[in-house]
């Protein structure tokens, strides 16, 4: 099936005038992918104008968190309270439901009235049915199951006579713009509204407040449809851009949108345990902070936190894996010192879950439609933003949490973590490098001898392959927890130690001074019981 990558809002105008829908649009804050090769990144507006009514999501009256898709599969709806909220839910259940009429009766079939609204004939039907079954049954006597196309419409029906039960909103699979848990929702007649057409669009483009160009769209209707598509781009630099959309009818204009601060520039995924996560456990991150740092949602560790939070933010290292906007100390710095050096924007996924071992972090089937693991959230975030063909670098530090004395094998982690590498690559194509930080021998419950197996792993995958880079954590302050780092002289580290072999690497800078760890290549004794290691250092 199609699937657009990036869809965050359905607009509409209405009014005398056509409907306008956007099939994408950007949001507040957002970063777009930035083209390697032009330097410049692309503002998708597209979308169509209707003069004609439509069987699309227009209106919604979710309830908090919904849809959500959990459990899965949830694609159809039901209102749930007397407030007319909606629930997604699976379409298996059985329960009343309600039933459109268009025309003024009182009676149809075995049906309940409850009331007439617009010209329209509301019903219940008291059977316990499943939702096919209860459209089913609705369109045999002659109705449907009801369409609330609009909030008058929806609590009208719900003062009738409030009972929950089956509307007639599904979610269609095979929708250009399906995607879960909020993409593709339709209603199973749609309205019968006309419209009058407009004569075309308009999009103005600014930089930094200033208008810098202005770009029309003609709309040629078919069939009382007529598509609009902008691509505009914009340069990757410290500047914010921002749009203004319009339509035109005779002469006169009318703005329907605006979103501000729009960058360009490259995408970065971190992911771990809690030395990931990297919030403040002893110092402050916020002399890195930048408007050029942007995040988008957070690394929410349930459904409900990461889809209540559909915005982009700037950047804060301090907050845990729920707040907003989180990088994690060292994200943080490694952001901004990406910025002070390339003049470009950067955007962090921080997808760390303290505590957790390889496993919890492992790809499930159901990531595409689900956001109940781990996985599947962070995807979720990149495939949501259209960036998920832009990770230019994915950076790692766990393996505290498999160095129990149940833990992990050296064999055992290196399997696990190859096959979380081949799920990344497999689904975040644009990566060159995985940069792990190597496992500190320090506590967190830990043992001597699981630490040193895990150690060993970490630096076999490095050795063994040419995309894994590993840098050393030795000789950085622990906190006082003996498990977590302090800012200065810990997280702040973490930042800088990793910021230039990651310039070599993703962006080709060389350095005169030695920037890698030394690896061992050999050790012997002397017949003099003297250890002669032998590394990589150069010096």
């Amino acid at each position: 099936m199609k699937k657009i990558k990036y869809i965050f809002i359905l607009l509409s105008f209405q009014g005398l005038f056509s409907q306008i829908f956007f099939d994408k649009i950007p949001i507040d804050k957002q970063l777009v992918a930035r083209n390697l090769t032009t330097n410049q990144g692309t503002i998708s507006i597209e979308g169509e104008a209707r003069t004609v009514g439509t069987d699309d999501l227009v209106y919604d009256q979710w309830f908090t968190n919904e849809p959500n898709n959990s459990p899965s599969p949830e694609n159809v709806a039901e209102i749930i309270n007397s407030s007319g909220d909606w629930n997604d839910a699976d379409s298996g259940k059985t329960q009343s439901s309600y039933v459109e009429y268009d025309g003024l009766i009182t009676t149809l079939s075995n049906f309940v009235f409850l009331g007439q609204y617009n010209g329209h004939s509301y019903f219940r039907n008291s059977s316990d049915l499943t939702w096919e079954q209860a459209k089913i049954a609705a369109e045999n006597a002659g109705g449907y199951l009801s369409s609330h196309q609009t909030a008058d419409e929806n609590s009208t029906v719900v003062s009738f006579n409030f009972f929950r039960g089956w509307i007639g909103l599904y979610q269609d699979l095979d929708d250009s713009n399906f995607t879960e848990p909020d993409g593709g929702w339709k209603w199973v007649t749609p309205s019968n509204e006309t419209f009058e057409s407009f004569d075309y669009m308009t999009v103005k483009l600014y930089k930094n407040n200033n208008l810098i160009n202005s770009f029309d769209n003609s709309l040629n209707y078919q069939n009382g449809v007529a598509p609009f598509n902008f691509q505009i781009n914009i340069n990757s630099e410290l500047s914010k851009y921002s749009v203004e959309i319009f339509t035109n009818k005779n002469g006169s204009q009318q703005q329907i949108g605006n979103i501000n601060d729009i960058v360009t520039g490259d995408v970065f995924v971190i992911q771990g345990q809690s030395n990931a996560t990297a919030l403040a456990y002893s110092g402050s991150s916020n002399s890195y902070l930048s408007d050029y740092v942007r995040v988008f949602s957070g690394g929410h560790r349930s459904s409900s936190g990461l889809l209540s939070d559909n915005q982009w933010h700037y950047g804060q290292g301090d907050g845990n894996e729920d707040s907003s906007g989180n990088t994690g100390q060292w994200g943080l710095v490694l952001a901004k010192k990406i910025i002070d050096e390339l003049q470009i924007p950067i955007a962090i996924f921080n997808g760390a879950d303290g505590g957790k071992p390889i496993s919890f972090f492992q790809r499930p089937a159901d990531y595409q439609s689900s956001t109940s693991s781990n996985y599947g959230r962070l995807h979720y975030r990149l495939d949501k933003t259209g960036l998920k063909d832009s990770v230019r670098a994915i950076l790692w530090s766990q393996g505290e949490a498999d160095s129990f004395s149940n833990g992990l094998s050296t064999s055992a982690y290196k399997i696990a973590f190859n096959g979380l590498k081949t799920s990344w690559l497999d689904d975040y194509e644009s990566v060159q490098k995985i940069f792990i930080f190597q496992t500190r021998d320090c506590d967190c419950g830990t043992i001597s001898s699981g630490r040193k197996k895990i150690k060993e792993a970490q630096r076999q995958l490095a050795e063994d392959y040419s995309n894994i880079y590993i840098m050393g954590t030795s000789g950085i302050s622990v906190h006082s927890d003996n498990c977590h780092f302090p800012f200065s002289n810990g997280y702040e580290l973490f930042g800088q130690r990793i910021f230039k072999p990651l310039m070599k690497s993703i962006y080709n800078f060389n350095y005169a001074s030695e920037i890698d760890p030394p690896l061992i290549l050999s050790a012997s004794l002397t017949q003099n019981q003297t250890l002669v290691i032998e590394t990589t250092s150069i010096t």
